[in-house]
Order: structure tokens, then sequence, then C-alpha cells
């Protein structure tokens, strides 16, 4: 369900454009949540802001639960992927491994959607409607993360999840994981 929405909100921009389109319960996130008085009240913008922000954080904020989550699922499988080459077929150990890792990964999502009180649909119509607002705008030089549009944000979210779902992407990183820890 949650990337068929994604697909649909990136469909439906596509229609209308020619271009592509428990934590550690106080942190960065939480706060902007408490500083937007989250409940409903969140513009598309800011909700968009903050998701993409959460998704940043569980790949890259190790202080975080859910970093922690992900890098020991990632550490106990990476093994299965040691002789794995891109192009090879997938063990039906390593697709096991990639659905544990992307139940993990909706869970996480669900569980911080949850405590934010934002339904999947309503996260889903913000990216589309931010999509769709961000047609036509002038692109500004500076692409650091104060300065994206929440169409780029929209689009970060997109990327994340393309790629959590996509078995290869992941095959590669716990390949690198993998290298990473074994190098003597």
């Amino acid at each position: 369900m949650f990337t068929r929405l994604l697909d649909s909100a990136r469909d439906e921009a596509k229609k209308e454009v020619a271009t592509p389109i428990s934590s550690s319960k106080k942190n960065s996130i939480d706060f902007i949540a408490e500083a937007h008085n989250l409940s409903n009240n969140l513009s598309d913008e800011e909700l968009c802001e903050l998701f993409a922000e959460f998704l940043f954080d569980i790949f890259d904020a190790n202080c975080m639960d859910e970093f922690k989550q992900i890098e020991a699922l990632e550490l106990r499988q990476c093994n299965l992927f040691s002789s794995w080459s891109k192009g090879n077929e997938f063990t039906l150990t390593q697709g096991d491994a990639h659905n544990e890792f992307c139940t993990l990964f909706e869970s996480l999502c669900s569980e911080f959607l949850l405590q934010n009180n934002v339904t999947q649909n309503k996260l889903f119509a913000a990216a589309e409607s931010a999509l769709k607002e961000d047609v036509g705008k002038e692109k500004m030089s500076d692409n650091s993360w104060d300065n994206q549009s929440a169409g780029d944000q929209a689009n970060e979210i997109w990327d994340v999840v393309r790629s959590v779902q996509d078995i290869e992407v992941w095959a590669e990183q716990m390949k690198e994981t993998y290298e990473r820890n074994n190098r003597k």
C-alpha cells in the first residue's frame, strides 16, 4: 500500500508535468512536529519536510533507535551477500532477508506516522500536492537541505522508498557492508 500510493502520486504529477518528479523519542523530528503542532495542522510542505527528515535520519542518524534497528538487521544479513555480484540472481534466503528489511522499514515508517497522527493517505496527498506545486518553479542553484522545495523533499521520499524496494540496491549495500566489516 505504501509504495502503491507513492506510485499513484507520482503518476498523477507526471500527467500534469513533463519533468520527473520507536526513535530516540526527543529528536529533531519530534521538535519540528511539536513546534508545528503537528496533529493535522501541518502544511503539505511541512509534512514532506518532516517525513523526508525522518527518512534521512533512519539511515544516517546513528543515535536513533530506528537507525540501530536497521543497522542490526543489515549486519546480521550482510554475510548472505558476501559472494553476490551485480547481475547475479538472488537466492530465496537473500529474498527473505530483503523482505525482512522492507518489513522493518515499513514498520518504522508506520510507527512514525502513527506517532505524529498522520495517515499514509495524508502523507501521499501532501507529497502529490508538493510535486504539483513545484512544477514550473525556478530551481535554486544551492541544493542544500535548507533550500530544498517541498517538491524536492517529496522526490526524496519517493527515491528512498523506491530504493528500499529494490533488492539490487539493497544487495549492493549489503555487499559493501560485508566487505567493510571484514577487511583485515
